[in-house]
């Protein structure tokens, strides 16, 4: 039933109120005057049963000529001093629907229900006198209508802003949600892209490099061979902790020697410059570091053509310095998933990573990974 009624437009539920309220009253007025009730002035009974219903019915339709009209029409067509304060209803229900409904100026709105009810206690060319208590309670109930519309209609007011916010807030939070989504897919990608991709590479120039000497070499393919298959199953273990890596702990900055020595296992010579004892760093700057360094290590091993890499590890009072250099060919580079993968994770800690012409004559990243607050550094 409230659903229903709530479909309805408001106009028409201002005319289904109306209508249903003037036949209420004149049933009523019928029903008591075959119970022998006969009031002094019938009409001031049709009138106000009549204007309350009109009320209703035009509150939203003709706001202002309603006002105007309570005002002015409604006292002279009544004629004589107030009979019931059952004829006051019209008045408090125009005072209530005037400053309820949006679009009313508030110097007609508040000012017309007043000048109505005292008209009413008031009428011209009536001979008895007012009574003042009346006129003053009358002007009262006045009041307490327009207030009580005032009241609703700020409440309203209230509640269509909070509705709008919290819209805005389950839009906000479901941006929020698909941010984190796609953050988490960039992040993943970066994983199976930085483990899947250096030990890939690792395999493939080894791979080539004895497939080069295979013919006068035959027992350089042997001793690469137990390697490659220690290489591949050390990659399927790494997949394995990617895929579980939101139950794992980020890698640790052990791991840098175990990568240097697993790409000096290719040929390239790896020197790696860091202290015996590195501070417990938090575990964004840690897993930033590794993965910087792994990759790095993988693109000279793919792109540079070096015999030589340096990997140096630095921590600072505030954060952790990490370069890597190789002595092979310096071209422009190509932003590519290996490159942006780096800066996205020197970004994620709020660093930040740079590339440019090592002292080797190849190409030199170097990362600087802050941290919030300060360490011991050994």
């Amino acid at each position: 039933m409230v659903s229903w009624w709530g479909s309805l437009r408001s106009t028409t539920r201002d005319t289904i109120l109306g209508v249903f309220f003037s036949f209420g009253w004149f049933f009523a007025y019928g029903y008591f005057e075959s119970r022998a009730w006969h009031p002094a002035e019938p009409s001031t009974w049709h009138l106000a049963g009549a204007w309350t219903g009109l009320a209703f019915i035009f509150r939203r339709r003709f706001p202002r000529t309603l006002l105007v009209a309570t005002a002015i029409v409604y006292p002279l067509l009544y004629g004589v001093g107030l009979q019931t304060e059952f004829h006051l209803i019209p008045v408090l229900v125009v005072a209530y629907s005037g400053t309820l409904l949006p679009g009313n100026p508030w110097w007609l709105a508040i000012p017309a229900p007043f000048l109505s009810a005292y008209a009413l206690d008031n009428p011209l060319f009536f001979p008895y006198p007012p009574d003042t208590s009346e006129t003053l309670f009358h002007l009262t109930a006045v009041a307490v209508a327009v207030l009580m519309g005032l009241l609703v209609r700020r409440h309203q007011e209230t509640a269509r802003t909070l509705a709008a916010q919290n819209m805005e807030l389950e839009r906000l939070r479901a941006v929020e949600a698909q941010r984190a989504v796609s953050e988490e897919r960039a992040r993943i990608a970066r994983e199976l892209h930085d483990v899947v991709a250096h030990h890939l590479v690792s395999l493939i120039v080894r791979g080539q490099a004895a497939e080069r000497v295979a013919v006068r070499d035959p027992e350089a393919v042997r001793e690469a061979v137990p390697w490659m298959v220690g290489v591949a199953r050390e990659a399927l273990t790494s997949i394995r902790q990617t895929v579980g890596m939101l139950r794992s702990d980020a890698p640790d900055l052990s791991e840098l020697q175990a990568i240097a020595d697993r790409v000096r296992e290719t040929g390239l010579a790896v020197e790696f410059d860091a202290p015996d004892e590195l501070p417990d760093l938090p575990e964004p700057v840690r897993h930033a570091a590794v993965r910087i360094v792994q990759e790095a290590l993988t693109n000279t091993l793919r792109h540079s053509g070096a015999s030589r890499a340096w990997v140096s590890v630095r921590p600072g009072a505030d954060g952790l310095g990490v370069v890597v250099e190789d002595d092979g060919r310096f071209r422009e580079v190509v932003p590519g998933n290996g490159i942006r993968g780096m800066e996205e994770r020197a970004a994620a800690c709020g660093g930040t990573l740079s590339l440019s012409r090592g002292t080797g004559g190849g190409l030199r990243v170097s990362a600087w990974l802050p941290v919030s607050q300060k360490v011991a550094v050994p």
